[in-house]
């Protein structure tokens, strides 16, 4: 799964664009595109908040493939990788020791943290 962001993208409110794209083996099945509910006031913040909903999305398609009756292992052994292009929010999603003080972007901080130690997902840059 590809994940990206364009920071402050809409010229009235400054909201993000978030985009998301997956793949199964070779072929796309998920692709989005939306704005932010919030104002990020950093690239970073505006990172940390695309990443949360490629991490749902992963979880959902994840167990969707499952229902189908693919093999898809659930004991974290292969977890969906997620490609981002900010190597400081990747370093941190995957740091335990890492702290955040906003509560909007600790929310999706936690989500992302906790996908990543139930070996759910893993974040690349």
């Amino acid at each position: 799964m590809f994940v990206d962001f364009d920071h402050a993208h809409d010229l009235k409110t400054r909201r993000s664009l978030t985009g998301l794209l997956a793949y199964v083996g070779s072929t796309p099945v998920l692709w989005k595109a939306m704005r932010q509910g919030s104002i990020a006031s950093s690239t970073y913040a505006a990172e940390f908040s695309a990443l949360r909903p490629a991490t749902e999305e992963a979880s959902s398609l994840r167990y969707m493939l499952r229902c189908l009756g693919c093999n898809v292992p659930s004991d974290g052994s292969s977890p969906t990788r997620i490609f981002g292009d900010n190597l400081s929010v990747i370093q941190n999603a995957q740091n335990p020791a890492a702290d955040l003080s906003k509560k909007h972007l600790a929310i999706s901080f936690h989500v992302v943290r906790e996908a990543i130690a139930a070996h759910i997902v893993e974040a690349y840059w």
